[in-house]
C-alpha cells in the first residue's frame, strides 16, 4: 500500500473514483465487506492526514485508468495476507 511507503507523517491527497471508498472512510467502515482491507487502510493512514479527491472513472484520467487496470489484474490473485 502506498501509504506505508511514506516514512514521516504527511498530508496526503487520495484520488479515487470510488464513492464507496470516500463515504466508507468518512464512517470508518472496517466492519463492511473487505474488512481486512479497511483495517489495513486504517493502520496505514494512522500517522497521516488524508483528504479525498473524487475523480470520474473511465474518463481517460491516466493514473486512474492505470489503477483500474492493475486492480482488475489483482482480482485474479488471492490476497497475500487475508482471505482470497
Amino acid at each position: 500500500m502506498g501509504l506505508q511507503a511514506i516514512e514521516a507523517p504527511a498530508f496526503v491527497t487520495v484520488h479515487t473514483d470510488s464513492r464507496n471508498l470516500i463515504s466508507g472512510w468518512a464512517r470508518r467502515c472496517s466492519h463492511r465487506v473487505n474488512a481486512d482491507l479497511w483495517q489495513a487502510l486504517l493502520v496505514a493512514a494512522e500517522p497521516h492526514t488524508l483528504t479525498w479527491e473524487k475523480v470520474e472513472g473511465h474518463t481517460g484520467v491516466e493514473l486512474n485508468e492505470e489503477c483500474d487496470k492493475l486492480a482488475g489484474i489483482a482480482s485474479y490473485f488471492p490476497r497475500i495476507n487475508g482471505p482470497g
